[in-house]
């Protein structure tokens, strides 16, 4: 089931999420044309391969721990770290342990959540 997206004024919790982690996937808070907000939930070994988005992106790890890589930096993020790039920055991530980071896109159309591509405990 489709989660519904918080419209303006609403609010929602975006914290660690625990005992839940385990099993949530990650899914998007917040889409209209110029923002989008999204949960990023990844496993303990997963990568999310070199990619893009056409806005700038803040980066906000909310628990556990991972690797984001862009041109320049190679960051090992733990819950309260962010970092952010410009649009169209090429950046990949690889979850170190299970994590959870805000992600959020500004500046252009919605894009989707990336998917997780592969396990990798590089």
């Amino acid at each position: 089931m489709a989660l519904k997206h918080l419209a303006p004024g609403e609010m929602a919790h975006a914290g660690p999420l625990g005992d839940a982690l385990p099993t949530t996937r990650t899914y998007t808070l917040v889409r209209t044309d110029d923002l989008q907000v999204f949960r990023l939930v990844l496993r303990a070994g997963v990568d999310l391969a070199e990619h893009s988005v056409p806005g700038a992106m803040v980066f906000h790890c909310i628990e556990g721990e991972v690797i984001f890589r862009a041109p320049g930096c190679n960051l090992r993020m733990r819950a309260g770290d962010l970092t952010h790039v410009g649009a169209s920055t090429p950046h990949s991530v690889h979850a170190v342990t299970d994590m959870s980071a805000l992600v959020t896109v500004l500046g252009h159309a919605p894009v989707s959540p990336p998917a997780p591509l592969k396990e990798n405990n590089t």
